[in-house]
């Protein structure tokens, strides 16, 4: 089981009020099934990624997000200290740096914004915050910015659960974004495989070290 909820217009109860598909039914899943050791993936994206956030804080979306001027805005997935070790993209560190480096590139702007809001960085990581429960709950894997310099959260994923929201427009057909999340899931369901010691002779491994990344801080492309 899991849930998919998705940006357009989604609301509360689960409908739409426009966009290019019905979104699933948004789901309740007791805290006991994921602690008992069945993931329950939820993928949020977009209003889907900003409804995750408005959930754990009970704050009204007025309260919570800013406006941001990022519609149809091709843009940068800025990585975070995070990023390298998360379920949802460490995959992606060790098979595709090129990648990696290109989502944080202005150059590429492989990222495709289209809201009229989100979650300022502040929100997250200023002492002063007035939701505390975000950088509990979640870690963040990247932020973006908008055409006004307007820094927000694009990136989410829960530190226990198999939960991940984005902010940008990754839920089109065969774009891989669920498939990605379900073997992230799956990874909750096997404890993490040891690295094999290079052969004699051979150079070090490439895998990006954590050791020398600064939280919050991005990684450089």
């Amino acid at each position: 089981g899991g849930g998919r909820w998705e940006g357009a217009a989604t609301r509360r109860d689960g409908r739409r009020t426009g966009g290019e598909r019905p979104a699933d039914p948004l789901p309740r899943p007791p805290p006991q099934s994921n602690d008992a050791g069945t993931p329950f993936p939820i993928w949020g994206t977009c209003l889907g990624h900003q409804l995750l956030q408005i959930i754990v804080t009970g704050a009204h979306f007025g309260d919570l997000l800013v406006e941001t001027d990022a519609v149809s805005q091709p843009s940068t997935l800025n990585l975070t200290a995070a990023a390298p070790a998360s379920r949802l993209f460490a995959d992606l560190y060790e098979e595709r740096p090129t990648l990696v480096a290109k989502l944080g590139d202005p150059a590429w702007n492989l990222a495709m914004e289209n809201h009229e809001f989100g979650l300022p960085t502040a929100n997250f990581f200023s002492p002063h915050t007035l939701y505390p429960q975000l950088a509990a709950e979640f870690d963040v894997l990247s932020t973006s910015v908008d055409r006004g310099g307007i820094e927000y959260v694009s990136t989410i994923e829960h530190k226990k659960y198999p939960f991940w929201g984005v902010q940008a427009r990754s839920e089109g057909e065969g774009d891989g974004g669920g498939a990605r999340a379900a073997r992230a899931a799956a990874r909750l369901e096997r404890p993490p495989h040891p690295p094999s010691p290079p052969p004699s002779g051979t150079r070090k491994s490439r895998r990006l070290s954590l050791a020398t990344a600064r939280s919050p801080s991005r990684t450089p492309p």
